[in-house]
């Protein structure tokens, strides 16, 4: 696939490293690999929001039971990725991500052991890549850990706060106080992190607007470069049970608290370049921008998925057999499917000419019979069955055709967008939540 793409838009190579083009036009362009994602599935404790298959435990003895291991079967993983990787495409990465989890359970020692072998099994120096970016609790941070971090190379972070409310985040089950919050986010500013997301929730059962209201309000005071506020999805826990009763009337409910919090963080000068997020100028998340324009990219760690598949979820699976040989059958083709699905999540939506040069097809005709993708989609059988593709596409293929019944999407000038006073209908919730 990769090979494919090398002369893509050369004409324009010049214009696309031009110091004008924003980064995500840039990012739009790249046909390398540009990302590795390193998945460490450790918490202290299980948030009752949380869906991920995790080791957890207040006294943290089966995380210290099972940490040797996994990073062993990492290390093991990152030496035949790279192997091949290298071997068959070129590698240019522009971010590195440590997600989970909560990866800054690791020490900084063993947190360095891994990303000093990302850029050795890569060949790649740590100066080039934009962000080396790490996600964290506030519990699981020190002014020493901070700087150790800083010291090896990361440079973003992103913090989970999912709300200012003491008595919400109790009910949450999270570890943190709303004070930590505060004092760890004092400590990641003195570290010298100079590029920080809060993570937001909201949906949450006995959250009103106005705490909603408040916590958003917090957060732009807090002047981070990034904010990411997300509708919760309740999981089938008993907390939720409630949510899930009222699921009609909690959408509808959603969709307000969204469509506020666009207006709100936008109005507070964040641009919201694409979906639920919202950054300074220049301060968009990489590895978020690689993903959805489907940029080659790799992922190492249980349950990480890369452009050509997905590792098995359950940890323990994960450290016996720590890699597939069936993810390197073949590269997942570029489906056009797909690729309407996540590029139409940006704001001005998706630029006509780029989708049909990247897709090699007519997104009109396919719009008009989205059937035709299904001749797109043969050469998936190496990565998951052919039964499963074929469910997959046809629910792809019925949200298109409903989409266009509800006249959901529109084309303006060269871009085929949502329109935007279905941004946030009913009909289009689904498309909003998608990915999260």
């Amino acid at each position: 696939m990769v090979e494919d793409l090398r002369d893509f838009e050369i004409s324009k190579e010049r214009r696309i490293h031009s110091p004008a083009i924003s980064f995500k036009e840039h990012v739009k362009y790249l046909r390398n690999i540009s990302l590795v994602y390193v998945n460490i599935p450790f918490c202290k404790s299980k948030c009752h929001f949380c869906c991920f298959s995790m080791p957890f435990g207040s006294d943290l003895l089966l995380i210290k039971k099972l940490k040797n291991s996994y990073i062993k079967a990492l290390k093991k993983e990152l030496a035949i990725k790279s192997l091949y990787f290298t071997t068959k495409h070129t590698v240019a990465l522009k971010a590195i991500n440590f997600g989970g989890g909560t990866p800054t359970l690791l020490t900084v020692e063993e947190l360095h052991e891994i990303l000093s072998l990302i850029l050795k099994f890569f060949n790649q120096k740590i100066g080039k890549i934009k962000d080396i970016s790490i996600e964290a609790t506030p519990d699981s941070l020190s002014p020493a850990k901070l700087k150790g971090l800083m010291s090896i190379g990361f440079n973003r972070i992103s913090i989970g706060a999912q709300t200012f409310n003491q008595q919400i985040l109790a009910r949450l089950n999270r570890r943190h106080s709303v004070k930590q919050f505060y004092t760890s986010y004092d400590w990641i500013r003195s570290a010298g992190f100079k590029n920080v997301n809060i993570d937001l929730l909201y949906g949450i059962p006995f959250q009103s607007f106005i705490d909603f209201k408040k916590d958003l309000e917090t957060a732009v005071s807090l002047n981070p470069e990034h904010i990411s506020p997300s509708p919760l999805l309740p999981p089938k826990r008993f907390l939720f049970s409630i949510e899930r009763e009222n699921m009609e009337k909690n959408i509808e409910r959603n969709i307000r608290w969204a469509r506020f919090s666009h207006k709100f963080i936008e109005e507070n000068g964040y641009n919201n370049y694409f979906h639920k997020y919202f950054s300074k100028k220049g301060k968009e998340s990489v590895t978020e921008l690689i993903y959805f324009f489907n940029i080659p990219y790799i992922g190492v760690g249980a349950g990480a998925a890369s452009w050509v598949g997905v590792n098995p979820s359950n940890i323990k699976s994960y450290i016996a057999d720590s890699y597939s040989d069936t993810l390197f059958d073949k590269d997942t083709f570029d489906n056009p499917l797909i690729g309407i699905r996540r590029l139409i999540l940006f704001p001005e939506g998706i630029c006509i000419p780029y989708f049909n040069k990247r897709y090699n097809c007519n997104i009109e005709k396919l719009l008009k019979t989205p059937r035709l993708a299904l001749d797109f989609c043969k050469n998936l059988e190496g990565i998951r069955k052919k039964e499963q593709v074929k469910e997959t596409e046809e629910q792809n293929i019925k949200i298109l055709e409903e989409w266009k019944k509800k006249g959901i999407i529109e084309k303006r000038a060269n871009y085929i967008r949502i329109a935007p006073k279905k941004r946030f209908s009913k009909e289009a919730w689904e498309l909003y939540t998608y990915s999260i």
